[in-house]
């Protein structure tokens, strides 16, 4: 039962990293985007 705890666990970190890299990712995709349309406007 504890391992399966521990596997949890380290599955959750897993993928919320994982997100948060993702976010990141994206932001750096879609903020210089935003930049752009504001300086033509």
């Amino acid at each position: 039962m504890e391992i399966f705890w521990l596997k949890l666990f380290v599955t959750s970190n897993i993928v919320s990293t994982f997100e948060t890299a993702h976010s990141l990712f994206l932001n750096r995709i879609i903020e210089p985007r935003k930049y752009v349309k504001l300086k033509r406007i």
